[in-house]
């Protein structure tokens, strides 16, 4: 049976303190790991195998008993094969969200950080970032209330269901020149339900900034990719309906969204630049056939779900032009685009300088 209001908060309150409290964690040992395999190229010494496996197996460990672990994919992983190491785990930010009304607000919330390390023929290459996806706390009251599920599925099984969708319907929400964007509905498939909320704008630093790892044309080392502001057009999901709260209409479009993923799913799972990228991101053809063949859902999408939109325009948000207001959220590197150890320790929440030697 579905847990009453009072339980269902409490059990979010105690799911919140467990992902706050290791994620960081997670974190540090994944870019250890990368700092790792990037001294051994540097000094021209190859991957061997034990200690690659045992260090592997180390951070394995953390993620499996970090609940903030969205995705761990090891099975690639072979000395001279491709192989990723792909960790999404929930993070507090401070995001500022942004109301047309002025009326804006501060908010802490849960974000996707992405770690992709890619090892192939002794060469690597990594790249950490905090995806435009955010999830508010309310939505594990909803699902621990209206959910049917055992009480034991960790927030990987809710989250990650439909997540690389986010992405398709940021794509769909720009207007094709890319400056302005609609605030949409958005529905995400999830375990007995779907997850709700909408696309909107909000100010987020660390959205700013992409830490790459590995050969460069200067040599080995690691860069940043900086974005020029801090604004972006993010997916905020708000709520979890259950399959049995949906309206007809809602039942079809849920339906539909779960089959085109499930047939889609490799494609999606293997483009997270299209899932997560940047407003800016250039799409390749068969990136930009993704998102004019999900097109159709996510206008299905706006005839059925409509709570996000009506509300953010009660606040007189309606669309907004992207790059007039993002010369205000100016982030203050982004013209030097260096990686120093100051702008590592504020991201990775560590001392950078203790990973040397």
């Amino acid at each position: 049976m579905p847990l009453d209001e009072k339980l269902a908060r409490g059990m979010t309150r105690q799911a919140e303190r467990v992902v706050f409290a290791t994620s960081d964690e997670a974190r540090r040992e994944s870019f250890a790991f990368a700092r790792l395999l990037l001294d051994r190229n540097r000094e021209g010494r190859k991957i061997d195998g034990p200690g690659f496996n045992v260090t592997l197996a180390r951070i394995g460990k953390t993620a499996q008993d970090n609940a903030a672990t969205l995705r761990l994919d090891t099975g690639r992983f072979a000395i001279g094969r491709p192989g990723i190491y792909h960790r999404q785990s929930l993070q507090p930010e401070s995001i500022h969200h942004l109301r047309a009304s002025k009326n804006d607000f501060v908010a802490r919330e849960w974000s996707v950080a992405i770690d992709n390390i890619r090892v192939e023929r002794g060469n690597m290459a990594a790249r950490f970032w905090t995806a435009p996806v955010f999830f508010d706390n309310h939505i594990m009251t909803r699902y621990l209330q209206r959910g049917t599920g055992e009480r034991g599925e960790r927030i990987i099984e809710l989250v990650d269901a439909g997540l690389p969708l986010a992405g398709l319907y940021r794509a769909c929400a720009l207007t094709a020149d890319g400056k302005r964007f609609h605030p949409w509905d958005v529905a995400l498939p999830a375990p007995g339900g779907v997850l709700c909320g909408g696309t909107e704008l909000v100010d987020c630093a660390a959205l700013a900034y992409r830490f790459l790892l590995g050969h460069r044309p200067a040599g080995w080392g690691i860069d940043a990719e900086v974005a020029s502001t801090t604004l972006q057009m993010t997916v905020s999901l708000r709520t979890y309906l259950s399959d049995e709260t949906l309206s007809s209409g809602q039942t079809a479009v849920a339906v539909e969204l779960r089959r085109w993923f499930a047939a889609h799913e490799g494609q999606l799972r293997a483009a997270p630049h299209l899932a997560f990228g940047w407003p800016s991101t250039v799409l390749d053809d068969r990136q930009a056939a993704l998102v004019e063949a999900f097109r159709p859902l996510a206008l299905a999408v706006q005839n059925e779900f409509t709570s996000w939109r009506r509300d953010l325009r009660k606040d007189g948000y309606f669309d907004i032009r992207f790059d007039a207001l993002a010369k205000d959220y100016i982030v203050p590197e982004w013209q030097r685009r260096a990686v120093g150890l100051d702008l590592l320790t504020r991201y990775m929440k560590t001392d950078m300088e203790q990973l040397d030697g």
